[in-house]
């Protein structure tokens, strides 16, 4: 069977877009950094947020966006898993929500002549960050990033640091954070004089006290490959140290972009925030069909269907299912982790007899005390009407999870070059709330979301 890259997911996430309460001016001076921490973090390293389209919970409440359209401005959401109500982040009282004197608000549009890289939310230790980041090589517009803290309820929001971003912007963010700092791994692709691809990796250290920024590790690559830039990222949380993913392609094209995909493997690394060194690869085997680190531990499932759950730092193995994956699918992703259940995604190997699509997604829930089958779960809404698909998780804080349900159709609106706006046909989809160990037990009795519309989803929801 083909080997899938892994889909590195992390639980306990937190996000949503955010951004200072006035709009941006233009460029602003970096801040003076340093090349390496003097002291090691306090207290536990989290992940709070793993940048991207990925969403998840504080408490249990989910932070997005209200809007997904190109030239809206954007207002800060939350989302209570218990109800399923959805409503704007601020406590002003009669607020109209309709501009920047809202503590909703997360800042200007690509209409405004911004090409955003970053915009987005967190929450840590009993207070909001609202991140705000361009990225001008990609559109134009002015270079800058922006850092700000308020209160869980959007009130008293106030500047904690500015110009952190490097090379004037970023592709992405991943924000850890411990007792004292939040850490962002910010990865960019800065131009080569040779006109070749590059990637670079950040990471920096800011102070929840002064805003001030250390540069703890700098990494760069490209053009050595013929078939993709090597990548370094936020991987996981381990032992309360920052795990890098490092992709590392292969050095002779396959013939297609999807071979070069599978002939791809990725080696995990402890990066030293003392020193600002990574270590050596952690010892893990990455030849099995999925390997994933999750909740601090990897989990892989090799070609006889076994599943390992091993200490991603000594390799020590933690917990085996031999024979746990059927042999007739491929696994694509570890759904989720309960006390009582672990539910693994996969596709069929080969094309179905029946003439149906030959993507046809399964959900399979096996006990985690013996790793018995204990049932699949139904396909339950249709892409395009035709293309069966599972719910997606979209957010969840263990006992409680937002999950995509459905899709309808709607009008979306964007803006044509010469700055006029325009009307199209788009899908928006429908989130439910629902206990997430009542979903895996087969219920489907979930809560509609109201508005159901949240924008746009990670990349679970599309696969």
């Amino acid at each position: 069977m083909k080997r899938l890259l892994p889909a590195l997911l992390c639980a306990a996430l937190l996000a949503g877009c955010g951004a200072d309460a006035a709009a941006p001016a233009g460029p602003k001076p970096a801040p003076e950094t340093a090349e390496a921490a003097e002291t090691l973090p306090q207290g536990a390293l989290r992940l709070v947020w793993q940048g991207g389209d990925t969403y998840a919970m504080g408490g249990s409440t989910v932070y997005g966006v209200d809007s997904g359209y190109y030239y809206d401005a954007r207002f800060l959401t939350g989302l209570d898993l218990d109800t399923g109500v959805l409503g704007l982040v601020c406590a002003k009282p009669g607020c109209a929500h309709t501009d920047a004197g809202c503590d909703a608000w997360l800042g200007p549009s690509p209409a405004d002549g911004y090409t955003i890289a970053q915009c987005g939310a967190f929450a840590d230790d009993g207070k909001l960050y609202r991140v705000y980041v361009t990225a001008p090589e990609h559109g134009g517009g002015a270079a800058y990033s922006t850092l700000t803290v308020s209160a869980l309820d959007g009130s008293g929001q106030t500047l904690l640091c500015e110009g952190f971003a490097p090379d004037g912007s970023c592709l992405d963010i991943a924000w850890l954070a411990d007792d004292a700092a939040l850490y962002a791994v910010a990865e960019s692709n800065p131009p080569r004089a040779d006109g070749q691809s590059s990637e670079r990796t950040v990471v920096l250290r800011i102070s929840k006290t002064d805003g001030s920024v250390q540069r703890l590790f700098d990494w760069s690559a490209g053009g050595e490959a013929p078939t993709a830039t090597p990548r370094l990222f936020a991987a996981a949380v381990c032992g309360g140290r920052m795990v890098l993913g490092q992709s590392r392609p292969p050095k002779a094209h396959t013939g297609s972009m999807a071979g070069d995909a599978a002939a791809s493997r990725i080696t995990w690394h402890v990066l030293d925030l003392g020193t600002g060194t990574l270590g050596d690869a952690l010892p893990l085997a990455d030849e099995g069909q999925l390997l994933e680190l999750r909740d601090g531990a990897a989990w892989q499932i090799d070609e006889a269907g076994t599943l390992t759950v091993q200490d991603p730092l000594t390799g020590d193995v933690l917990r085996q299912y031999p024979g746990l994956w059927p042999a007739e699918l491929e696994p694509t992703a570890v759904f989720a982790v309960t006390d009582r259940y672990i539910a693994i995604d996969g596709a069929a190997c080969s094309a179905p007899q029946d003439g149906s699509p030959l993507y046809q997604p399964h959900r399979l829930v096996f006990d985690r005390a013996d790793g018995s089958l204990v049932r699949e779960l139904p396909a339950t809404w249709w892409k395009d009407g035709a293309e069966a698909r599972l719910p997606a998780l979209y957010a969840q804080n263990g006992s409680r999870a937002a999950l995509l349900v459905d899709s309808r159709t709607a009008t979306a609106a964007d803006v044509g070059q010469d700055g006029s706006v325009y009307t199209h046909p788009s899908e928006s989809p429908v989130y439910a709330v629902i206990g997430l160990e009542e979903y895996l037990d087969g219920s489907q009795d979930w809560t509609l979301c109201t508005p159901p519309d949240l924008g746009p989803v990670g990349p679970a929801a599309t696969r």
